[in-house]
């Protein structure tokens, strides 16, 4: 009675198995399938123009070209993900790698990449402009940054010949990062010095020291300093350089032939010449104050 009833429950078995393997074969076969079709389906609407970027719209900036940008980010629009979705994909765009490639340029900041349509991209930047360099003392090696009109140091300059920046040698300084070096209010009154300097006195400054004294040394290209006080207004004197330069005792001076001025104290100018005479404003300086 037992080996028959095992018998018929091993029949039973015998006879489901196949059954279950073929279901098995045809799920295996239809979720393969499935698979395929979506993979395709992707693949084709991915690639629809509808969905593709075609353009790379760039603005900003004033030097850097922009024709140079669109074609670093059409670059980065070539290929696919995973051999299947394109890059220039509109909603799978590769957006923290362009931002990444273009923020390389450490003249650019500000950055902005987005869609300004469904098959459009929108680059916008803003540009540091080099207007002077920030190094510190001459006789440093360390490399000079370039300054913007704000006072913002923004990356390493290479070795530069001429005088085409106006250079600022820094006394006292361990080290020079970038970031906001000057006050910009300071940088402005530095500039409009030197640009009286060229107008009103013919002297060409081409660059200066800021001292550990808190003094400002001013380079006459072709020979000469001026020395003033960063504590005083160096509107006020200017003005009394100016007042000492164009009377009868001083009037002969011109860059090359004098050593120094010094405009650092009060009511006095101290002319230097070359032969080792120090000459001393004699008429009492106006206050120029107001």
């Amino acid at each position: 009675m037992t080996f028959l009833i095992n018998k018929t429950a091993r029949g039973r078995a015998s006879s489901v198995a196949p059954s279950n393997f073929k279901l098995q074969i045809f799920w295996g076969v239809f979720r393969l399938l499935l698979v395929l079709l979506v993979g395709v389906l992707v693949w084709y609407v991915t690639r629809l123009e509808f969905f593709t970027i075609t353009t790379v719209e760039v603005s900003g900036g004033e030097t850097i070209s922009h024709e140079e940008i669109r074609t670093r980010m059409l670059d980065e629009l070539k290929g696919s993900y995973f051999l299947v979705i394109p890059k220039r994909f509109t909603y799978l765009y590769p957006h923290d790698r362009m931002i990444e490639v273009l923020e390389k340029n450490q003249r650019m900041h500000s950055i902005v990449v987005e869609r300004a349509t469904r098959t459009t991209l929108s680059v916008s930047f803003m540009e540091y402009i080099p207007y002077a360099l920030w190094c510190k003392a001459e006789s440093d090696p360390s490399p000079c940054y370039f300054l913007t009109r704000d006072g913002y140091a923004f990356t390493e300059a290479p070795e530069l010949l001429g005088g085409t920046l106006i250079r600022h040698s820094v006394e006292d300084i361990e080290k020079i990062e970038e970031g906001t070096v000057i006050d910009v209010e300071e940088l402005r009154a530095i500039d409009t010095f030197i640009e009286r300097a060229k107008a009103e006195l013919g002297f060409r400054i081409t660059s200066l020291v800021h001292t550990k004294d808190k003094d400002i040394q001013f380079l006459i290209n072709g020979g000469g300093m001026i020395f003033v006080a960063k504590e005083k207004d160096l509107t006020t004197t200017f003005d009394n350089v100016k007042s000492v330069l164009e009377s009868k005792e001083f009037k002969h001076i011109k860059p090359g032939n004098f050593n120094y001025i010094d405009a650092r104290f009060n009511n006095k100018i101290f002319v230097k010449e070359e032969m080792d005479t120090v000459g001393t404003s004699t008429e009492e300086l106006p206050d120029l104050s107001e």
